[in-house]
């Protein structure tokens, strides 16, 4: 063992049985049907001083990732898929809505929405069988987003504060139960 390396591993860290590190982190429960895996892992690096310099950016990769992956609707999804495994044609069809039930396009989203139905989560499965994209509902925590969207040709560092303030300030005000105020911190988190 090195001199330097200290007997507990930084969080996420851990070392393999050659002598190398890695970044371990269990998929939260919520985005399982999204991302196949239960456990994501990436090299780190064979020495403790670079894995210690890896640490940081492996850890932002990762939690940009989830952050994504929370943030991709259903309607983003189902789009996507149809682009990819049907084509650009089918896609637009697939936005505008504009697909009959008698044409044979139809036939092509419901098989493809057979070929995924296990391994998206249901409401891009819901929409391939409808052959329509049906866009997210509007939430509080969407619209601060899509704002902030708007907002990012400026400086939003400010912005961005303000915005996770919000829930807190709305509790104290008695506007907003708890359940409410963690599941937009979660959201903009």
């Amino acid at each position: 063992m090195d001199k330097k390396m200290p007997l507990k591993l930084p969080r996420y860290m851990f070392r393999r049985a050659n002598g190398s590190f890695r970044y371990k982190r269990n998929v939260p429960k919520d985005l399982r049907t999204v991302i196949p895996k239960a456990t994501v892992y990436r090299q780190l690096g064979a020495t403790y001083q670079d894995a210690l310099r890896a640490l940081p950016k492996v850890h932002a990769e990762i939690e940009a990732l989830f952050d994504r992956e929370r943030r991709t609707t259903d309607e983003d999804r189902a789009s996507a898929l149809v682009r990819d495994r049907l084509g650009e044609r089918h896609q637009a069809m697939f936005v505008d809505g504009a697909v009959d039930p008698e044409w044979p396009e139809y036939d092509d989203f419901l098989e493809l929405a057979e070929d995924v139905e296990r391994s998206v989560p249901s409401g891009v499965v819901k929409q391939l069988k409808a052959a329509a994209s049906t866009p997210a509902p509007m939430s509080l925590s969407r619209v601060l987003e899509e704002y902030l969207t708007y907002k990012a040709d400026e400086d939003t560092s400010g912005l961005r504060t303000r915005i996770d303030r919000m829930p807190a300030i709305w509790w104290r005000n008695g506007a907003m139960t708890s359940t409410t105020t963690a599941r937009i911190q979660a959201s903009l988190a």
